[in-house]
């Protein structure tokens, strides 16, 4: 039996730079999901609303579309660690990625906080 020459390299053996095409198509799909939970496509917005399409929006959001966030932390953790040397481990980059990784969605948060205040109004 011919043994697959992917299976003799590891992740760490690879140059930084190498780019992860998987990786990157499933966060794609991911961000997708993401989306999904949110909005909830099958929820009865176009009139159509019934006991089907109402399991088609519970198996959606509370199922499927649920593995999209741990991906993320999961392959996050991957990229990060891939480039780390486990022997001489550099807190410095670690608390950059970290930091990265907590306020790159506040932009996006405040943006959300605007909007949410400018319909303040209609809500109460």
């Amino acid at each position: 039996m011919k043994e697959s020459k992917f299976l003799k390299i590891s992740a760490s053996e690879l140059p930084p730079e190498h780019s992860f095409n998987g990786i990157d198509l499933i966060k794609f799909i991911c961000a997708y999901l993401v989306m999904m939970i949110h909005i909830q496509p099958f929820d009865g917005h176009a009139g159509v609303y019934n006991e089907y399409m109402q399991c088609i929006n519970f198996a959606m959001k509370n199922i499927v579309c649920r593995i999209a966030v741990p991906f993320f932390f999961i392959a996050s953790g991957f990229l990060l660690f891939r480039k780390t040397d486990i022997e001489n481990i550099d807190l410095g980059r670690i608390k950059s990625y970290c930091f990265k990784l907590i306020f790159l969605p506040v932009p996006f948060l405040f943006n959300f906080l605007v909007i949410l205040i400018s319909r303040l109004d209609n809500i109460l």
